[in-house]
């Protein structure tokens, strides 16, 4: 492949990575003002606030500990989510 060709498609992947980005901060921060402060009585997000909630939220639910699994993909395919490790035991304090 040539390596101007690469960099159209790293530039096109780039942009249509940035519109889809967008495009769901949008949705995020229209159905966010729409339901969340009357129901709950939250304050409205700005647009930036809202793709950040969205990157916040695809950083928590997608890329989570478990080797690129979602709890809810553990939870379809019947395995068990990763324990917790266990906490370090802590020495009994020595006497004087």
């Amino acid at each position: 492949m040539r390596p101007h060709k690469m960099v159209g498609i790293a530039i096109g992947g780039v942009l249509l990575i940035g519109v889809l980005l967008g495009a769901l901060g949008l949705a995020v921060m229209l159905l966010w003002n729409w339901l969340m402060p009357e129901i709950f009585g939250l304050p409205a997000l700005s647009f930036l606030q809202a793709v950040g909630l969205t990157v916040l939220c695809h950083l928590l639910f997608k890329l989570g500990a478990g080797g690129g699994k979602n709890l809810g993909e553990l939870i379809r395919q019947g395995q068990r989510p990763p324990a917790p490790a266990p906490a370090p035991a802590e020495a009994p304090p020595e006497p004087e």
